[in-house]
């Protein structure tokens, strides 16, 4: 290893190396990365009372490395998995792991599941290997970490193929970097299902601290540079609701590093901003006929962007040649296709990698690609056209925010929306959600009797399988009634799930007429709420109504994973030796309301949060004719936007005595979520605080409990804050 740590830092700088980083790293790439928050998956517990536990169960990255475990880390897209990934290969490297090691890249895109894949990726990561270095023995002793990029739970088969690959090479150790792509609230269940012994591990946002270090790494560390740097970023992702991502923040550190206007910014602008400063610096003097110009250059990557979208991202060298030649010869351009894809590389915009060709970061294509829709005008319609917009969400996410007046796309999704919705949906009764909400508990409700239930009736495992089961059965769509594909499938939950599923979107696609299935709906709206947030410039009679369907068919979708679930429980139940009380159903039934809505509460911020909405939500409470359910996730969606009236609209509904304690405690749930890991300024904690003392006027517990969870919120506030700066 000692001949090749060199070349495995040069790997890692040069992928960190995002659009010029400003100081040298190509010797010192590991005292230049910053490590993003690292927890174990979530366990939802009907043993959790309200405001008693932590919600993450925080790793550090040294426990991982000296592990013998597998591992696979999931992160939403530009969470900065590449980027652990190679850091991870330089410190087993140099020796950090717990046995000496032997770490490979792997690209899962690109990768057969067979040894002949196994081995030539190790010849291809080092090269030729030492004399008398026996491959087959040192795979059989165990001697390599495989370390595996570019998972995703989209090919449920790969993932079945590559679980006996793993127990094939059992000997040596894999870890795996995957992005949760199903769109329902169960993030990870896929990758739970096929992968059960990999350890999984949760990317989390960047904290205070880790924004302030990445900050230092752009500047001068120590000087008064940094701390300008630090404080330009905090105000920029607060004002802008942008992401707390490695990705997002370097995007935002070169910007701010280059003095580029940050009046109003997203991620398409701000990939614009770098796409322009990248091609600037790219001479193509050895063309011919002159220099390829601006416009030029757009052109180019925006087509070679949309080639390779249709080869998975990739394609070869040669490929790639023979695409920009047709291309110039299409265009009776006399460019050079070969200085051409050389110029690109140097520049930073693609790269080269074994001889395979691809754009240098996912987010480069992406941005290119959308360039190409929006100049495209039949393309654009093509993508507009029924629910083919489901095959670029992305891209059609970031044409969204380089347009920012986005009515043709919102009616175009929403006309899907209107005319195709799931039958259950329409079924679907939101006021529903107000006979949950009327529910109260008896005061009572002790610690020991919850852990009663636990132990006696369901267990933690249950909870979980109980709700990715849910999760399932939501998105598929099938005719049997639950009771019957249960009875044909022995009982055996997961196989009557997959005995019921239907095709996806593509079964949808050959149907245009007939109702959507409830995954290709959710995509729908995921997509819809993405673009609402990026139309700053829309009208509001565009605008409102679809925010209102967004938040419509977010509590429907609550309504029905809730109404699986207890399906599910209730034969989970009847074929166990002691039935399930309806006294204890009832309150198993209670508890998970609440988990579950504020799951779904997340999710709805994640896709539409944003200040710019803060308008938007404020008219359509003005207008009324909400239900409780989409009343609430505004709330939440206002305080994670740090709205002004954020306060003044939760502590109102806490002293209306016609809202029951299931709303409280939902607020409170929110609460502890909020101070366990959101870094708040002294503004916000002490409007966090406010809140917590009008629930305090509220809440009909004794005097104990109430000074037990509401001091143990204000301790994690403060605890948090401490451990963010």
């Amino acid at each position: 290893m000692r001949g090749h740590r060199g070349q495995l830092r040069h790997l890692a700088a040069e992928h960190i190396d995002f659009a010029d980083f400003p100081v040298a790293v190509a010797d010192q790439s590991e005292d230049y990365f910053v490590p993003p928050p690292l927890v174990k998956r979530d366990a939802a517990s009907v043993s959790d009372e309200i405001g008693t536990t932590s919600p993450t169960q925080e790793i550090k990255l040294d426990e991982i490395l000296i592990s013998d475990e597998n591992f696979i880390f999931l992160g939403s897209r530009h969470s900065g998995k590449s980027s652990l990934c190679h850091h991870m290969i330089t410190q087993i490297a140099n020796g950090c792991s717990n046995n000496p090691s032997i770490p490979v890249y792997i690209d899962s895109r690109s990768y057969k599941l067979n040894s002949y894949s196994i081995k030539r990726s190790v010849t291809n990561f080092y090269g030729n290997l030492p004399s008398g270095f026996s491959l087959d023995q040192a795979l059989e002793n165990g001697y390599f970490v495989f370390l595996v990029d570019n998972f995703s739970d989209k090919d449920e088969d790969f993932l079945v193929a590559f679980s006996r690959h793993v127990e094939e090479f059992s000997n040596n150790r894999w870890i795996c970097f995957g992005t949760p792509e199903s769109g329902g609230v169960s993030k990870d269940r896929v990758f739970t299902e096929h992968l059960p012994n990999f350890t999984k591990v949760h990317i989390k946002d960047l904290s205070r601290r880790s924004i302030r270090q990445l900050s230092n790494r752009w500047s001068k560390e120590g000087t008064g540079e940094a701390k300008q740097m630090f404080e330009a970023v905090m105000n920029q992702l607060v004002r802008d609701g942008l992401p707390r991502t490695p990705y997002m923040v370097s995007l935002l550190l070169w910007s701010i590093n280059k003095k580029r206007n940050l009046e109003k910014i997203n991620e398409a602008t701000l990939l614009n901003n770098i796409s322009d400063h990248l091609l600037g610096k790219a001479d193509f003097k050895l063309a011919k006929r002159g220099i390829l110009n601006p416009v030029g250059k757009e052109i180019t990557l925006q087509n070679l962007a949309i080639f390779l979208q249709k080869n998975n991202g990739y394609c070869t060298e040669n490929e790639a040649t023979a695409f920009l030649i047709e291309f110039f010869n299409r265009k009776k351009l006399g460019y050079t296709a070969t200085d051409v894809l050389q110029k690109l590389v140097e520049c930073g915009i693609l790269k080269i990698n074994q001889e395979t060709v691809s754009f240098k970061y996912d987010c480069f294509q992406e941005y290119f690609m959308a360039r190409a829709i929006g100049a495209n005008r039949s393309l654009f319609d093509h993508y507009l056209e029924e629910i083919n917009f489901l095959d670029v969400p992305r891209e059609l996410e970031l044409l969204a925010g380089l347009r920012q007046e986005n009515s043709d796309m919102i009616g175009a999704i929403s006309a899907v929306l209107d005319t195709r919705s799931p039958t259950r949906f329409n079924d679907c009764d939101i006021k529903k959600f107000d006979q949950t909400a009327s529910k109260e508990l008896e005061v009572g409700t002790t610690r020991s009797r919850l852990n009663k239930i636990k132990r006696t009736r369901l267990t933690d495992d249950q909870v979980d399988e109980m709700m990715d089961e849910a999760d399932r059965r939501a998105m598929a769509r099938g005719e049997p009634s639950l009771t019957e594909s249960i009875e044909n499938a022995d009982g055996d939950i997961v196989r009557a799930t997959r005995d019921r599923a239907q095709q996806a979107i593509s079964a949808d696609k050959a149907k245009p007429t007939d109702p959507l299935r409830p995954s290709t709906h959710m995509a729908s709206i995921e997509l819809l709420a993405k673009i609402i947030k990026n139309s700053d410039f829309t009208d509001y009679e565009i605008k409102g109504p679809a925010t209102k369907t967004v938040l419509e068919s977010w509590a429907k979708i609550y309504l029905v994973l809730m109404e699986e679930m207890m399906e599910i429980l209730s034969a989970i139940s009847g074929s166990t030796a002691e039935k399930i009380s309806d006294e204890e159903m009832e309150f198993i039934n209670y508890i998970m309301s609440k988990l579950m809505f504020n799951m779904t509460g997340s999710v709805v911020i994640d896709q539409i949060s944003s200040p710019s909405m803060s308008e938007t939500l404020h008219e359509i409470i003005r207008e009324g004719n909400l239900s409780t359910a989409e009343y609430i996730m505004i709330l939440y969606i206002l305080e994670d936007t740090n709205d002004p009236q954020w306060k003044n609209l939760w502590c109102e509904v806490i002293r209306d005595k016609k809202r029951s304690g299931f709303v409280l405690e939902c607020f409170i749930e929110r609460l502890w979520y909020l101070a366990h890991t959101k870094a708040l300024d002294d503004d916000q904690s002490k409007r966090l605080i406010t809140v917590v003392e009008e629930i305090e006027t509220r809440l009909g517990w004794s005097s104990a409990k109430k000074g037990e969870v509401l001091q143990n919120i204000k301790n994690a506030t403060a605890l948090a804050a401490l451990k963010n700066n």
